[in-house]
């Protein structure tokens, strides 16, 4: 399985039909520049790179601010953005500093639609406090700016929000959902 190298025992510890003498990747299977699964949902064309590591370039994005008012339990507050109808998450954060003001940049895939969920372990919700998502073009997308007490342990955008052409991005107001 080494055509130009001796391997007589034929070894192929990693069992991608390559023996280990010509292997340059012999504990992953493939070798560099072979297709692989980066297990990220927001690249493409993943390949093995030269360090034996898979790796795949970023799909186009846009840089969005979510702007969080943490209110009296900061430490409390989570969140996550998951792609809407999908398993994949794009991005997580808290906890946070209490009574404090925090935007976090999040690079949102064009084209793609997602949700917003917070969670609030104390189960009073946010507060004192909301959250704001705003796109690059700083339009709000999010408002609930001010109204993060109205729930208890989990909040998640009733309708889905997607980064479109400027001309589609509407704003959803959250109202206790």
């Amino acid at each position: 399985n080494c055509v130009n190298n001796a391997n007589p025992l034929q070894e192929d510890g990693d069992l991608d039909g390559v023996g280990d003498a010509c292997d340059n990747c012999p504990t992953v299977f493939g070798v560099i520049g072979s297709a692989c699964d980066d297990g990220n949902c927001y690249t493409t064309g993943d390949v093995l790179d030269g360090s034996c590591v898979c790796v795949g370039t970023p799909v186009p994005c846009d840089n969005w601010t979510l702007t969080i008012d943490a209110g009296t339990n900061g430490g409390d507050i989570s969140w996550t953005m998951t792609e809407d109808g999908g398993p994949c998450v794009l991005q997580s954060g808290g906890p946070y500093a209490s009574n404090q003001t925090h935007n976090v940049t999040v690079c949102v895939p064009q084209g793609n639609c997602f949700n917003l969920t917070f969670t609030d372990a104390g189960n009073n919700g946010i507060t004192g406090g909301g959250w704001k998502l705003v796109d690059n073009n700083g339009r709000r997308i999010l408002d609930n700016v001010g109204n993060g007490g109205c729930f208890t342990t989990t909040s998640t955008t009733a309708l889905a929000f997607c980064n479109e052409p400027a001309s589609a991005q509407t704003v959803i107001d959250i109202h206790c959902d």
